[in-house]
């Protein structure tokens, strides 16, 4: 099978602030993609409140991504303003749930990919593992392979 998703999009509350899909070319979105290594199997209780972590975080802060699960780690996409996901990234590496977190991309762009996602979940089948592995080890043009099916994904669930 083909991604399996967990969860589906967690809608903005009421009282959240909201989500430009575009933005002016000074207040560009930043994203990154990092993947990591889990210190726990998939569907241990730590998966699911690392997602609410980040559902009730994101939604406060603005930031919107996607969280990929497989059988040993996980790869994540988060998007939003720069003094916002810089610093939530580095909370993230130092998260002991996980180990060996990478950055894979880190890129400004004028229109998010995940609109509308605080944060979308979605566990990998061994074949999607298998082919995110092989983005990632081919180098830039992988990566941006890795990070445009992560998209999909996304927009599959919508």
């Amino acid at each position: 099978g083909r991604f399996v998703p967990h969860a589906t999009n967690m809608p903005q509350p009421p009282n959240a602030p909201a989500l430009p899909n575009r933005v002016s070319r000074r207040s560009m979105i930043t994203q990154l993609l990092y993947t990591s290594a889990s210190r726990h199997p998939r569907g241990h209780s730590s998966d699911f409140e690392i997602l609410q972590d980040a559902l009730s975080h994101n939604r406060v802060q603005g930031v919107t991504g996607y969280l990929l699960r497989d059988i040993g780690g996980f790869c994540q996409v988060l998007e939003g303003p720069a003094e916002i996901v810089e610093p939530l990234f580095a909370r993230i590496s130092g998260d002991p749930r996980h180990s060996d977190v990478v950055l894979r991309m880190r890129r400004q762009v004028p229109e998010r990919g995940f609109l509308g996602w605080s944060m979308g979940y979605a566990s990998l089948s061994p074949e999607d593992s298998a082919f995110l592995a092989t983005c990632f080890a081919e180098g830039a043009g992988g990566i941006l392979l890795a990070f445009e099916r992560t998209i999909q994904v996304g927009s599959a669930d919508t």
